[in-house]
Parts: structure tokens; C-alpha cells; sequence
């Protein structure tokens, strides 16, 4: 496959990609007709070093049209007519192969009729019941490693009843594959009615507009109360999991990442989600509350709330939200509205609404405060503005066609993120690093603008994190040059003041994989980290002071560790520690103490007594949104040892 990773922003790949993809759609509505144009007359249409992609998908089109039809797939007749891109071929041939759910058109007593759609967990088809002729929506696992997760999506499902919820009928397992049986709705996702609606620039027709997103985001926090009722949260609100019906009501679809809260979740709630993976993110980029990028397990209610923020400020201004959504609410939207948005979307979530249904309360109000006379205005211009629009296209000459195919059609609008993203995902899912690797390469020493926004940020850690996961144990030449990449992001200047919140993570990723002998630059991970010292204005490190660090990891169940970092850096020294993060939470909870090593406090105690200033590296509340996830200088579990008060006080 020729390298799509480069550049893509600019206006003539983004024209290619564009006329693939539209090439694509053509090939597949006119597969099997009488005159369609064949594959080699398609592939011209395009610049020879992109026919290469171009082919990859043509292919992907004509091998399944052939398997659902049950013909014969005979490869050698594409390799004699296209050898020079046998790679290609045979690598379409055996995806295709893989694909086998048509080879079985009846599962469990359905029959199915068309593909709906594909996600993280499991591909979704239009069925039919063989007896009750009932047309239904028909979710299969696709891989067996999400056999768990589609299960507890399963049993999600069984707990709720809500007219904004799309409603389980039936589930089951049959051949290892379970499945789950949904109501077939007919609508569009918010994904899709916002490119088919796109934000309008006149101030009457914004009213209109914002009247019935307001009412679309109304119901869905109906159902999200729904959902917080019934213990559970749903952890990836979004506009692509969210349908509005033909007939205008509006229903959250997939519950593939929801989770029963932890006060429901009894004596198992302290235990590790089976779905919780490192390097995967619970929720979808560009939607997630800053305390489910960080701790995707333990968020409540409040995470689906910001996430319907999210979801609001894309149905105003047509884009996917920013790193802070807050700056992204339209001037033009009117204050009260402005203040409902500004709560959503609180980075805190306890001053965030608390309940979805405070959601609907503070929109029916908003809603009931519009001017009633100049709806009914606009609503009257906007349906004359309609009515001349259907006028003017009457008379309006067609596009020319020729060989069943238009000519001269206006090319899709592509954002530059979505291919960005198209991008991650081909790497992630590739066999091999070498997509990854050229995805994370691409963004040195790029002036790209699309390279240098949040989203590509996100998307470059999340590469990074995989690289280093992969190559950890096997590769450390190759460790050592992902670790320089990651820190060329963590210590660089943030460009918000929260970020420590979200890169938390990728610290630890660092801090658990750099050379622990590497005294220096677990320090400058640690000071970046956690602000030292309460005075303000006090340098990080006084000269001729010694620091101490303690540091237990967040993201795995590693034990911790401690570092003497006095101001004659040789005689640094690292002291592991015989209890991990979860030990010492536990700990204080007991109000139990903790012996830390007799030689770490031989050596302190002998600093103190010389006058030398201890710096203490302990407190991580920064790191975190919520405090109960924290250790903090009240949390200080090591008093029997040294107190904190010992330490800190030499900074007073």
C-alpha cells in the first residue's frame, strides 16, 4: 500500500481522497448492472500512485458482492489483470474470507437481510425473524476477545425500557458467537443529520436551529436518566450512538462501554473491568469528560452528561469539540443557553448538573422562555424560504449524465481530522508497526495545522502508548527512541493549565519504562508532574536541597518506589518500596501505617539534623479530577518513619 501518511491536509490529497471514496460509492451502487464501468476504466480516474487505494477498495466491494451472492472467487483472474498489485489482492481476498457471517444468513432463528453498520465490539445487521416475518436490528460479536464485554452489553441492555432507549427484544449465544437482538429503528444518526444540517448563519434561522437541537438534547438526557436510574452509565454519549427517527424521536443506541455504577456494583467494584486494556481508551476521543480520559472505570452519571455537552456544541457548530468544548459554545447562542452549555461541560464534576434530569428541567425552561410569536415567525419564513427553494430547483437545469454515471459532481466536504483519525485506526488494527510507526513519525517537525489540534494529540499518545506497550519487553533500542518521542509532548510547555490531569497517564507510561537507574529523568518526569513546595514563587529544587520522591503508579499494580536525589547527585540512590498504590490506599482507609525503608529515612533524618531543605514529592492531587483518586500531604501514611509534618515544615 503506498504511504497515505503524508500530508494529507493538503487541498490535492484531500481531492483524492475525496474522488476514491465518491469512485467507491459509484462502483458499489452500480455493481452487477448492465453498462456499470468495470475496475480498470474506474482505476483511471485517478493519478497512478494512488490507484494502488483505490483498487484496495474496489476490491473490497466486488469480493463481497461476489461472496454474498455465493459465486466463486477466483483470485487468479485479478492477478492476471492486475499483477502488480498481488500483495494487495491477496491480503482484500483473505479479509473478505474472514467475513463468513453472510456464508450463515440464519442465525438463531434470523435471517439477515444487510450490514447496518460496524463498531469497536461487534457489526450490526438489518434481520428478519423467520416466523414472526418482524424486521429487527441483529448484533454479533466480531471478535472473541470482546466475548465478555458484548456480554455485559447484553445484560445492560435487559435492565432498561425507555422510549429514548433503543430496546433489547432478545439475546443469546449460539456457536460461541453471542448475539443480541435490538428494535429496528428507522432514522438517521446526529452524526448524519448534522452533515445533512449543516449550522446556518442567519440569526432567524439559528433560532429555529438552536429551538430543535435543544428539544434532540432534551430527550437524550430523558434517557440518560433512564439510564442513571437504572445504576448504570453509559461512558460513550456521542452523536454517532445517537438516532433521531423518521418520525422525530430520538434513541441512545449501544451500550457496549456501559458499566453499573460503583455503588451497584457491590463487593466487585474495586475489581478491574474484563474490557479495561492499556492503550485503550474507554469512550471516544473528542467526547470524554476529563475524568473518564483518566480513569474510565470509575466514572459516574456526570461523564455522559459532559459527553451530551460535547454533543450539543457539535450539533451548534457542525465540528467535533476542542480539548476545552466551554470555548466552543457559539456567541451566538443566547445566555441562558450559554449557562446550561457552561454547566455541562464544567471540567468539575461536582459543580457539573448532577443528574440528567436537571439537564431536561433547565431546557424546558429555556425552551418555555422562548419568544412564542417569532418562533412562529421564523417557522412561517423559513417554510416560504423552503417552498422558493423547491421553485428555483424546478427550473434548474440537471447534471449531465453519461454511462449511468454524473459528471461534474461537487466533491464531499472531508474533514482533516477524520482522516487523520481514518489513519490511526488503519494503524492500530495493522498487523505489523510499520503503520503506527510512520503515523507517530509523521507529526516531527510538521507545521501541519491539522497535526498540531488536541484531537492529534490525543491520537499521537495513544500511538506512542501502543509502540512502547508492543516493543517494552522485546525492543529497547526501539523503547528508548518512543520514550524520547513521548517526552518531547510531557515536557514540553502545556498548553492548559489541567493538562497534568490528562497526561497523567502517559507520565506513568514513562515513568515505569525509562532506565530506572535514570535518577535525572525520573526527576524531571515527577517535577513536571506535581507542583513542590506550598510557598509560591520557591523554585522547584533550592539549591543545595534534597529531594525526595515517592511515587506509586495509577495505572498498574506495580509496587512503588522512592528516590534520595540529594544536591551531590552521585550519591543518588532508589529505594524500592513492598506495597503498590492500591496497598496504601488501602491503608488510609484503615487509618494503618506504613513503614517506609530504614535506610531512606536513615538518610533524611540525617539531612534534617545537618540543615539541609527537604523537597517532598508526595502529593499528586494535580493529577487528578477528582480528589478521592489522590494522595495528598493529609493522606501521608508513613508516620511511624517520618512524619510529613517533619518535612514540610522546613519549607514554612
Amino acid at each position: 500500500m503506498e504511504n497515505k501518511l503524508t500530508s494529507k491536509s493538503s487541498s490535492k490529497d484531500q481531492h483524492i481522497l475525496e474522488e476514491i471514496e465518491r469512485q467507491r460509492v459509484l462502483f458499489e451502487q452500480t455493481w452487477g448492472q448492465p453498462g456499470a464501468p468495470s475496475i480498470e476504466q474506474i482505476l483511471d480516474k485517478v493519478p497512478k500512485a494512488n490507484q494502488s487505494d483505490l483498487l484496495r477498495e474496489l476490491l473490497y466491494v466486488e469480493f463481497e458482492f461476489i461472496q454474498r451472492n455465493n459465486a466463486t472467487l477466483s483470485l487468479e483472474q485479478y492477478l492476471v489483470r492486475f499483477p502488480e498489485y498481488e500483495v494487495i489482492i491477496r491480503k482484500v481476498a483473505e479479509a473478505v474470507d474472514q467475513y463468513t457471517v453472510f456464508k450463515r444468513r440464519s442465525i438463531a432463528g434470523y435471517t439477515l437481510l444487510s450490514e447496518l453498520g460496524r463498531g469497536g465490539m461487534g457489526v450490526v445487521y438489518r434481520a428478519q425473524h423467520e416466523h414472526l416475518r418482524k424486521i429487527v436490528a441483529f448484533k454479533i460479536a466480531r471478535d472473541p476477545e470482546m466475548f465478555h464485554r458484548f456480554k455485559r452489553e447484553m445484560l445492560m441492555n435487559g435492565r432498561l425500557k425507555h422510549e429514548n432507549i433503543v430496546e433489547a427484544i432478545d439475546a443469546g449465544v449460539t456457536e460461541d458467537t453471542p448475539y443480541l437482538v435490538m428494535e429496528f429503528v428507522d432514522g438517521v444518526t446526529l452524526n448524519q443529520w448534522s452533515k445533512q444540517n449543516p449550522p446556518l448563519s442567519e440569526k432567524s434561522a439559528e433560532l429555529s436551529r438552536i429551538t430543535e437541537i435543544c428539544k434532540i438534547i432534551r430527550d437524550v438526557a430523558a434517557g440518560l436518566q433512564a439510564i442513571h436510574e437504572a445504576e448504570l452509565v453509559h461512558r460513550d454519549i456521542k452523536p454517532g450512538n445517537i438516532m433521531l427517527l423518521t418520525d422525530g424521536r430520538v434513541k441512545i443506541l449501544d451500550l457496549g462501554l456501559a458499566k453499573l455504577r460503583d455503588s451497584d456494583a457491590g463487593e466487585h467494584s474495586s475489581e478491574p473491568e474484563p474490557q479495561t486494556r492499556q492503550g485503550q481508551f474507554l469512550g471516544t476521543l473528542g467526547y470524554m469528560a476529563p475524568e473518564q480520559m483518566h480513569s474510565a472505570p470509575h466514572v459516574d452519571i456526570g461523564a455522559d452528561i459532559y459527553s451530551l455537552g460535547c454533543t450539543f456544541v457539535f450539533l451548534l457548530t457542525g465540528h467535533t469539540p476542542q480539548s476545552n468544548p466551554s470555548k466552543e459554545i457559539p456567541e451566538w447562542c443566547p445566555q441562558k443557553l450559554r449557562t446550561i452549555l457552561n454547566r455541562m461541560l464544567d471540567a468539575n464534576p461536582v459543580t457539573r448538573f448532577q443528574e440528567p434530569s436537571e439537564v431536561v428541567a433547565a431546557l424546558d425552561q429555556f425552551l418555555d422562555s422562548r419568544p412564542k410569536s417569532r418562533v412562529k415567525n421564523v417557522v412561517i419564513v423559513t417554510t416560504i424560504l423552503v417552498l422558493l427553494g423547491v421553485v428555483v430547483a424546478f427550473f434548474i437545469p440537471k447534471p449531465p449524465v453519461k454511462n449511468g454515471l454524473l459528471e461534474s459532481q461537487p466533491s464531499p466536504i472531508v474533514d482533516p481530522y477524520l482522516l487523520l483519525l481514518r489513519q490511526y485506526t488503519e494503524a492500530i488494527g495493522a498487523k505489523d508497526d510499520r503503520l503506527l510507526r510512520l503515523f507517530v513519525e509523521q507529526f516531527e517537525m510538521s507545521t501541519e495545522p491539522v497535526l498540531m489540534t488536541p484531537e492529534a494529540l490525543e491520537l499521537r499518545l495513544s500511538a506512542l502508548e501502543n509502540l512502547i506497550g508492543r516493543c517494552a519487553d522485546s525492543d529497547r533500542t526501539a523503547l528508548s527512541k518512543y520514550l524520547r518521542s513521548l517526552d518531547v509532548i510531557l515536557l514540553a510547555p502545556y498548553p492548559e493549565a489541567d493538562s497534568c490531569v490528562y497526561l497523567n497517564r502517559f507520565f506513568d507510561l514513562a515513568i515505569r519504562h525509562c532506565d530506572p537507574t535514570d535518577y535525572g529523568q525520573l526527576v524531571k518526569y515527577l517535577l513536571r508532574l506535581r507542583p513542590q513546595g506550598p510557598v509560591v514563587g520557591r523554585p522547584s529544587i533550592p539549591p543545595g536541597s534534597t529531594l525526595v520522591l515517592i511515587y506509586f503508579s495509577p495505572w498498574s499494580g506495580e509496587n512503588g518506589f522512592a528516590i534520595y536525589y540529594p544536591a551531590e547527585r552521585q550519591e543518588s540512590r532508589r529505594f524500592e518500596l513492598p506495597f503498590n498504590r492500591s496497598t496504601v490506599k488501602e491503608a488510609i482507609h484503615r487509618d494503618e501505617s506504613l513503614e517506609l525503608d530504614d535506610e531512606l529515612v536513615s538518610l533524611i533524618r540525617r539531612d534534617i539534623g545537618s540543615g539541609v531543605l527537604i523537597v517532598l514529592s508526595w502529593d499528586d492531587t494535580a493529577c487528578w479530577p477528582l480528589r478521592r483518586d489522590a494522595l495528598s500531604n493529609e493522606d501521608w501514611p508513613f508516620d511511624k518513619s517520618i512524619t510529613v509534618e517533619e518535612l514540610l515544615g522546613q519549607m514554612k
